[in-house]
């Protein structure tokens, strides 16, 4: 789902498109790489690997690189094409595009360059320039002071009220201002501030291996003569960070730094919010919670509470009758610590208008962990491997949003939508559409029963789903079970089986769950669902009691009615394409994932969901085709492992 993989410079680099064909599909595999991400696949705007056309891509002996695009630390992107599956249609699925990091650092040669300069007090500027070494991830610099070359040094920090390290983008880029990244700029020299100041770069990379430095050592001494220094209102550079924002722990901070006059002592800095009042845009003050000022007011640190869709900041730096303003602040985006994207399901009857609702991808409410929040992505769909947009005749578009007229004759029928942001992320979600020659009504319907338990005997529980159709829907439309194990929290200890959780296209399936009774201490809650292509039914639950025989008097209780969401409000989507010939309809069919049958063990750290592609063979029987992720009750790879 776009998360960055991260690899040492030197390393080899197995990239794994992980589709199984076994089945015997003509099946084929390109690789494509590029720069940066936007509105079209790597196929468009990328350059193809030609040396990569299989499931598997290898990078030898990665590199990285500054200002070249010969290197490994771009985006890479697998498109596999199901080759003449029917009638010389080829379904196309896309990867998401993903960055490989390449972390390079080389440190400096040993030999630190010392100088010795002769100040004025009272100079406006006192300008100690630092070479940063190219690096990947970028190296910090980290300037100390101490008052003589015999005396203890200390780390300057940030919030100094006479100088500041000019960092992240610059503004004031003429020569004549003489300003570089990593520079110290020590404001209105005066006595206090003579000493030895000695630049070092820090680099820490994705591994948390950490290298730090020395590159240069700076004396700065007294003249004895003093000028008064001219005053001129300048903003040298600013910045934005981090890159990416987890929503659990970090902040954004937006740096406002101001030349000559000192924030906080010479100057004041304000901060202010660009919102919407009476239909015009209109810069307001800061109020409420979720803003902190540091750095004698030059730093605004947002919590990421704040609701900063699309919101622009300013700072202004005053002093006296001067003001200086600088605009274009935005925070970082923000994502979420994990989380998937579920696919969605979907129904429509040839020839009719049919509408593509997507999972909305944006946002505010970081609390929803399952929700990718990206403040100012983009997003673009392709529909049958073709790229569709407002502009395209026949197709209705917005960002979470496709309306068509289902008149393809293609019995692999999906539609694919990609969003991405600052070149940085992207993240997708694909759409099966089962045509149909008819509208589906029919709500399928479940039943649980539990047998066994008799003493220390297992107790089974069964969730059978059953629905009824009209002769031209029989055979084309998937029916499965799926169970929600959020209330039983001792559930991966005491799960003893669970059936298969493969679908059907009979009107009737069957899942069971074995639990050993004998370690479950406390109330196990279990719901099921049936649920086919176009709808599910209403969930039915059964509860164990927790009493048994291990458990030495230790009882207690569960509900399965609490004021959270129900399993099916943030339940995991599986999804499955039906690439086999069943008369004369092949469809594309989808199953809830089992989210609530990991969620417990998740706990653990032992289990996780799945997303699989499916095929219906002649009797009936789904076999696994693709696995995107593999996720299973067994020790299967993590996701981690795969990428």
């Amino acid at each position: 789902n776009g998360y960055a993989c991260a690899a040492k410079s030197g390393v080899n680099v197995k990239l794994i498109c992980d589709l199984d064909d076994s089945d015997g599909l003509d099946v084929s595999y390109e690789w494509y790489k590029s720069m940066s991400i936007g509105g079209e696949s790597l196929s468009k705007t990328g350059t193809k690997i030609n040396d990569c056309t299989t499931k598997e891509c290898i990078l030898n002996n990665v590199k990285w690189e500054k200002d070249s695009s010969d290197h490994h630390s771009v985006f890479y992107q697998c498109i596999v094409t199901v080759k003449d599956y029917s009638e010389g249609h080829s379904p196309v699925f896309y990867s998401n595009a993903f960055p490989l990091l390449v972390q390079s650092y080389t440190p400096s040669s040993g030999t630190v360059s010392t100088s010795k300069r002769s100040i004025d007090i009272g100079t406006s500027e006192v300008q100690l320039p630092c070479e940063i070494p190219a690096s990947n991830p970028p190296s910090q610099v980290v300037w100390y002071y101490a008052s003589s070359a015999s005396t203890n040094r200390s780390e300057l920090m940030g919030d100094m009220n006479d100088m500041f390290v000019v960092t992240g983008t610059l503004k004031a880029t003429e020569a004549k201002y003489g300003y570089s990244k990593g520079m110290l700029v020590v404001m209105k020299f005066k006595a206090g501030n003579v000493g030895v100041y000695t630049c070092a770069a820090r680099n820490k990379n994705s591994f948390g291996d950490l290298t730090e430095s020395e590159i240069s050592q700076i004396t700065l001494e007294s003249s004895g003569q003093s000028v008064t220094g001219s005053d001129e209102f300048r903003i040298v550079s600013y910045r934005t960070k981090p890159d990416f924002l987890f929503v659990e722990t970090d902040e954004t901070h937006l740096e406002c730094q101001g030349a000559s006059y000192i924030a906080g002592v010479t100057a004041h800095v304000y901060w202010q919010r660009q919102e919407l009042q009476d239909g015009n845009l209109v810069y307001k003050n800061l109020t409420g919670s979720g803003f902190k000022y540091l750095n004698q007011n030059r730093t605004l640190s947002l919590d990421y509470s704040i609701d900063n869709w699309n919101k622009l900041y300013r700072c202004q730096i005053q002093k006296g009758a001067y003001t200086l303003l600088q605009n274009g602040f935005k925070q970082s985006p923000i994502l979420p610590k994990t989380g998937m994207i579920p696919t969605a399901l979907t129904c429509s009857v040839r020839g009719q208008q049919h509408t593509l609702t997507a999972n909305k991808l944006l946002n505010s409410d970081p609390a929803i962990a399952s929700v990718q929040v990206l403040p100012g992505s983009q997003y673009f769909w392709q529909h049958e491997a073709q790229s569709v947009s407002k502009f395209t005749p026949g197709y209705e578009v917005t960002d979470n949003l496709l309306r068509h007229t289902t008149s393809s004759n293609a019995k692999c029928h999906y539609a694919q939508q990609f969003k991405y942001i600052s070149n940085v992320y992207a993240v997708q979600q694909i759409h099966g559409i089962n045509i149909l020659e008819e509208k589906v009504t029919e709500v399928p319907k479940i039943q649980i029963k539990k047998s066994g338990g008799s003493g220390d005997e297992p107790i089974k529980i069964e969730c059978e789903a059953s629905v009824s159709y009209s002769d031209a829907l029989k055979n084309k439309i998937g029916l499965n079970v799926v169970f929600d194990l959020g209330g039983c929290i001792e559930y991966t200890d005491a799960k003893v089986e669970l059936t298969s959780g493969k679908g059907t296209c009979d009107t009737t399936v069957t899942r069971t769950l074995t639990l050993n009774k004998k370690i479950m201490c406390k109330d196990c809650v279990v719901k099921c669902v049936a649920m086919t292509d176009c709808k599910s039914s209403e969930e039915a639950s059964m509860t164990i009691s927790g009493e048994g025989s291990n458990c030495e008097g230790k009882t207690g209780t569960t509900t399965g009615d609490d004021d959270g969401l129900p399993g099916w409000g943030i339940a995991l989507i599986v999804l499955a394409v039906i690439l086999g010939l069943i008369g004369i309809a092949a469809i594309f069919f989808y199953t809830y994932m089992q989210k609530a049958e990991t969620e417990a063990a998740a706990q653990k750290g032992t289990e996780s969901g799945a997303i699989t592609t499916t095929t219906i063979s002649k009797d009936n029987e789904r076999s696994e085709i693709v696995k995107v992720i593999t996720m299973s009750d067994e020790n299967e790879e993590s996701p981690a492992d795969i990428l």
